[in-house]
């Protein structure tokens, strides 16, 4: 029966990409599947809101999906130069939310739409990836990074990736608590400069016991300026050891990152940053 729905759906896919070609915005492709959708008498529901839940913790976090379709299958449209690896994962995370079990990724900015087709069925648990590699690199000092991770990849795990760095953030701080870390939640972060204080607003994500500064990404990808910033916060905050934790990856191991600082020669960005 899905099968078959899913046939339907791409059929009607085709049929707007054949009409539109390549090269739209994602909403013009949005509007005329359903269109088409409709002309074929296949119910559909448009933006539907996917609550997020993390162990007894409701966030109204205004996610919604493109369409389900008949209340079975999950659609999620783009206009991209390419679908990559992060965009299926984003669509098992929806699944995840929705309740759905199938879900179909479909980019309508290709020369043939058949290249553009990813069909998935979420079967559990096909999300809880294992990152216990990456605890043993850190079992062997115990120290509070060891913990922090483990509650990183706990929320990973339940969560995935495609969500704002706010969801993650208030579920990383409830999985804290569950595990009775002491931590402080967007700590006010003076910049202080020859005797002149200025207060920018700046904030730092989370400081757990007092010691590790953790800095949270939900990006496409790390990049060495977001490691530069961490030293500056590092440096800011007079804290010596941080970690960045990037949520919107497929392994959890891809997207952390960290850091200690080392004085006195805090001067230089290179000598500075060790990798431990």
């Amino acid at each position: 029966m899905r099968q078959e729905l899913t046939e339907q759906i791409i059929a009607a896919a085709m049929e707007v990409h054949r009409g539109l070609g390549p090269g739209l915005l994602k909403s013009s492709y949005q509007e005329c599947l359903c269109r088409e959708l409709s002309l074929r008498n296949i119910r559909f529901v448009r933006k539907q809101p996917l609550p997020v839940k993390y162990k007894g913790v409701a966030l109204d976090c205004g996610y919604t999906c493109d369409l389900i379709i008949n209340s079975e299958v999950l659609l999620e449209i783009r206009a991209v130069e390419a679908i990559e690896p992060i965009h299926e994962a984003q669509l098992l995370t929806y699944l995840r939310l929705s309740g759905c079990s199938v879900g179909l990724l479909i980019n309508f900015n290709v020369m043939t739409l058949a290249e553009g087709i990813r069909r998935r069925v979420l079967s559990y648990p096909e999300h809880r990836h294992d990152d216990s590699m990456l605890l043993e690199e850190f079992e062997r000092n115990r120290d509070v990074s060891y913990h922090v991770i483990g509650a990183a990849i706990e929320v990973h795990r339940a969560l995935g990736p495609g969500l704002l760095e706010t969801v993650y953030e208030n579920c990383l701080c409830h999985e804290l608590s569950l595990q009775a870390l002491p931590f402080v939640c967007q700590q006010p972060l003076p910049v202080a400069y020859k005797g002149m204080q200025l207060d920018c607003g700046y904030r730092l994500d989370v400081i757990v016991n007092s010691e590790l500064l953790l800095e949270l990404k939900a990006v496409d990808k790390l990049a060495p300026i977001h490691e530069a910033q961490l030293l500056t916060y590092l440096r800011l905050a007079n804290l010596k050891a941080g970690l960045l934790v990037n949520f919107n990856v497929t392994l959890l191991k891809e997207g952390l990152r960290r850091r200690v600082l080392n004085y006195p020669d805090s001067s230089s960005f290179a000598s500075s940053a060790s990798l431990r």
